[in-house]
């Protein structure tokens, strides 16, 4: 252990684990205390010494008991360590929020540390819920400001399609946008969106029609019986239909009149519907048997694996296609991750 300890620890993750096996083993009485005490001071020069160099991250919401890491001096380094990796972190391996404010409510901190930590809010992602349940707290004054200023107002415009291509729009950005207000259509704000229809060719294909037959072999066994002797047959009438939606789309994000988001969203939606009927056995004397089974899994595969074939389907596509541009825009972005 006394050798992981020098040459392999290199993480916070490992040195926690290191000082629980040293424990463990005491407890254990699989080492003598004078071991223990031995690796102990070992593994607490490493933590301070990797924690010092910079070689092992320590953030204030790792586990840092029993690693001789409680001064001043090393809890300042951490402090600073931590606040870089929230500094605009907007992913969850990188959130420090609730570690920052357990280490800001403690009594035991110190002041300099506290103030530090409410200097460096304004660069840190919170969410609406980690401002609620981990700042308010601490920073009640400045979690109530912020507060109530995470909802966005914003005004929508539309160019190119008609009002119920643009309430589907909007309602399709309501589901993927939260924390913004929209403003009733015609509104005028700082920040605008706006959604020009360049593009926007819809059709369908007429449907096609074929007569599907498979021979008494190609039927599943567990349905082949008396009522299908040799020489007969499985048919099936397949028709198949398809719809294209050709379009392209400009969205522009305008913040007191400038630009900072423009992007166009373009391509062909197409999907295709199967629908089976007319399922039978003909038997060899010319006899006909209604069938209410799939003969077998090619049938399957062509009448129950196609896609939603209407254009109401692929118009939502596109709306949620846009809608995700909309929501890739900086600011849009911000106060929607602010309300996640």
């Amino acid at each position: 252990m006394a050798r992981h300890i020098d040459a392999q620890m290199s993480s916070p993750t490992q040195a926690a684990m290191a000082r629980e096996h040293i424990d463990l083993s005491q407890r254990m009485a699989y080492i003598t205390s004078e071991d223990a005490k031995a690796l102990s001071e070992k593994l607490i020069a490493r933590a301070q010494q990797g924690n010092t160099s910079g070689n092992i991250g320590f953030m204030l919401r790792d586990n840092l008991a029993g690693l001789g890491l409680n001064s001043v001096k090393h809890k300042e380094i951490i402090l600073k360590r931590s606040l870089a990796a929230a500094n605009g972190a907007m992913d969850a391996p990188d959130r420090q929020t609730a570690a920052l404010m357990a280490y800001a409510a403690d009594p035991a901190t110190p002041a300099a540390h506290k103030a530090l930590i409410q200097k460096s809010l304004n660069t840190i992602p919170i969410t609406r819920n980690e401002m609620e349940q981990y700042v308010r707290p601490v920073f009640p004054q400045y979690a109530d400001k912020q507060l109530a200023s995470m909802t966005l107002k914003a005004a929508f415009n539309y160019q190119g399609g008609d009002r119920i291509a643009r309430e589907d729009l909007l309602d399709s950005i309501r589901e993927k946008v939260r924390g913004v207000e929209w403003l009733p259509y015609g509104s005028s704000g700082n920040t605008i969106v706006k959604v020009e229809r360049l593009r926007h060719h819809e059709r369908t294909e007429r449907p096609r029609s074929e007569v599907i037959r498979y021979t008494r072999r190609e039927v599943s066994s567990i349905f082949v019986t008396r009522d299908m002797p040799e020489g007969s047959f499985y048919s099936y009438r397949l028709t198949r239909s398809a719809a294209f939606i050709d379009y392209g789309y400009e969205v522009t994000v305008l913040v007191n009149g400038q630009v900072v988001h423009n992007t166009i969203v373009r391509g062909t939606e197409r999907s295709e519907s199967a629908r089976c009927s007319d399922a039978v056995i003909r038997r060899p004397g010319g006899g006909v048997r209604p069938a209410e089974y799939d003969a077998n899994n090619d049938m399957k595969k062509r009448c129950h694996s196609s896609g939603l074939g209407s254009l109401e389907d692929l118009r939502r596509r596109i709306d949620d296609k846009i809608a995700d541009a909309v929501l890739a825009a900086p600011p849009i972005a911000r106060i929607h991750h602010l309300n996640s």
